[in-house]
């Protein structure tokens, strides 16, 4: 067997499934018999055809007479076939050229076994008759008996003896050969003689001590027990039932066969001999394997201290892996971290630089802003102080002075009028309600001066909502595709930047009023909606406030 539960037996130069242990069992075989090969010699070994299972049932036959036999004694005679036929297959697997031969039964009370493959019932109920005997290893014994008669009839002789003429030094043939005859004492001539005691009769009683040699070397072959076998021609000898073995007394055994005592005290010769050298050669086979197993002992322990070192020296090496693979991660980990806080530190430096550039146009709008205030109020104040004094000296001349005065009045009312139109118009982007522009034009007249007003206007509610509505709707109005210019940056001009940021490299500064066309955006960024323009300046993305469309 292999490392599967699978088991064998070598029949012809095959190797043959045992189908099941009570088969095996029924074969003789012995559990502590079986060899353990490896898969791979298994493998190479030929496949025969598997042994016929104890198990495995028949249809009901008919006999002789075409009738149908009791069920009973049909299972009886299904149960003599198998044995007949497992032990027969058993016996022929051992042989290397196996003869052409069928064992069946027949029914008849002689008891008697014929070289044809005939075998009665007489005889199978004579060996099983007894419980206190092994009957199949006597039942091997008789079918090896009759499977070296058809070798021998066929002139196998000289074959069967040639095929172990490769072993003929070896003192068992010798000894085994020299006890079926004590005058033969080379293989050589022992061969010469059964092959000229055949040629001369058929069933020589020199054959059958040639039969019952191989006989019993197959019955050995095949694991039977040869003690037991051979006591078939002891109860032969004492048996009592002469009327069922007479004729096979008086055709076969007086005239060609060996006494029954005499063949009897052969064969246990024989058996002893083979006996004692199998128990020496049983003995070499477990010193040998004793010798077999403590080499792999030791080799086993060799390869596991082999193995536990190499295991160690790769635990060793993984765990220096382990830490160099470690501490590089650290070190990629500390990398990471210094250059994400590097590159923190230098957006936190863009954006305060962002910043502060914001707050410096802011600022520098502011200023530009208060200084065109302040040269307007300056322009009015001296208007005013002009008037003022063209009126003072109109006084001088009385009616016209009067006149004057009040003219003078209309016409600074006017004027006022006109400044906070003009301012609704400028910052509010509406005419004046009549209620806001007489409001108004009182306060210039208590002393209110236009930038004043100004930034009364710039710090309304009305203003801021107005400039909220205005950056919605202008960013609602701007889309891909749209044109846009460039408005209210106080003459500062809006910046093109290379990618929608502050910390992106400034492109080019577009001065109010110029055109461009919308293809992408919008994207938040540095808490303004960017977009993607495109122009005569070049492309780049800038900040929608400053983009009318």
């Amino acid at each position: 067997k292999g490392s599967r539960p699978d088991v064998y037996v070598i029949q012809g130069g095959k190797k043959c499934l045992i189908p099941d242990p009570a088969t095996f069992k029924h074969m003789g075989f012995s559990w502590n018999a079986i060899r353990q090969i490896s898969n791979e010699v298994l493998q190479q070994i030929p496949v025969g055809q598997p042994l016929l299972s104890i198990k495995k049932t028949q249809e009901p036959k008919e006999n002789v007479n075409g009738k149908p036999m009791a069920e009973a004694e049909q299972k009886r005679k299904e149960r003599a076939e198998e044995k007949i036929h497992n032990i027969s297959s058993r016996l022929l697997g051992v042989i290397p050229n196996p003869p052409s031969i069928t064992f069946n039964l027949t029914a008849s009370e002689e008891v008697n076994a014929w070289a044809d493959g005939r075998i009665t019932t007489g005889m199978m109920e004579f060996i099983y008759s007894d419980s206190a005997v092994s009957p199949d290893d006597q039942l091997a014994m008789v079918l090896a008996h009759e499977i070296a008669h058809v070798q021998l009839k066929y002139g196998m002789l000289k074959e069967m003896l040639n095929n172990e003429l490769k072993n003929a030094k070896d003192p068992f043939w010798v000894e085994l050969i020299g006890v079926v005859n004590s005058k033969f004492v080379e293989v050589e001539k022992v061969i010469k003689l059964l092959i000229n005691n055949y040629l001369r009769k058929d069933f020589s009683r020199d054959q059958e001590s040639a039969a019952d040699f191989f006989g019993l070397l197959y019955v050995r072959r095949a694991g039977f027990n040869v003690q037991e076998g051979i006591k078939f021609f002891e109860r032969q000898r004492e048996s009592q039932r002469e009327t069922r073995i007479i004729a096979f007394y008086k055709d076969h055994f007086f005239e060609t066969h060996p006494s029954f005592f005499t063949r009897y005290q052969t064969l246990v010769s024989q058996a002893k001999k083979i006996t004692e050298q199998e128990r020496l050669q049983e003995e070499k086979l477990r010193a040998e394997e004793r010798q077999r197993i403590e080499r792999e002992r030791l080799e086993a322990e060799r390869r596991k201290q082999e193995e536990q070192r190499q295991k160690a020296e790769a635990q060793r090496r993984a765990e220096e892996e382990r830490l160099r693979q470690e501490a590089e991660k650290q070190r990629k980990l500390e990398e990471e971290r210094l250059l994400v806080e590097k590159r923190k530190a230098e957006e936190e430096r863009q954006r305060q630089e962002a910043e502060r550039q914001i707050a410096e146009k802011k600022r520098l709008e502011e200023e530009a802003r208060l200084q065109e205030e302040k040269l307007r109020a300056e322009q009015e104040t001296k208007r005013e102080d002009q008037l003022k004094k063209e009126l003072t000296e109109k006084q001088k001349a009385g009616e016209e002075r009067k006149r004057l005065e009040e003219e003078k009045k209309k016409e600074l009312e006017a004027r006022y009028v006109g400044i906070v139109t003009r301012t609704y118009k400028d910052i509010l982007k509406r005419e004046p309600d009549p209620d806001g522009l007489q409001y108004h034009v009182n306060q210039m007249k208590n002393g209110m001066n236009e930038r004043q007003l100004r930034n009364v206007f710039l710090s309304s509610q009305e203003y801021k909502q107005m400039i909220a509505k205005e950056a919605l709707h202008k960013q609602k109005s701007i889309q891909v595709g749209s044109t846009v210019t460039v408005a209210n940056t106080g003459g500062i001009g809006l910046h093109l930047r290379s990618s929608p940021g502050l910390k992106y490299p400034k492109i080019t500064n577009l001065p109010d009023g110029t055109g461009m066309k919308v293809i992408g955006g919008p994207v938040q960024a540095d808490g303004y909606t960017w977009w993607k323009i495109q122009g005569n300046q070049g492309t780049g993305w800038s900040v929608g406030n400053w983009l009318a469309p």
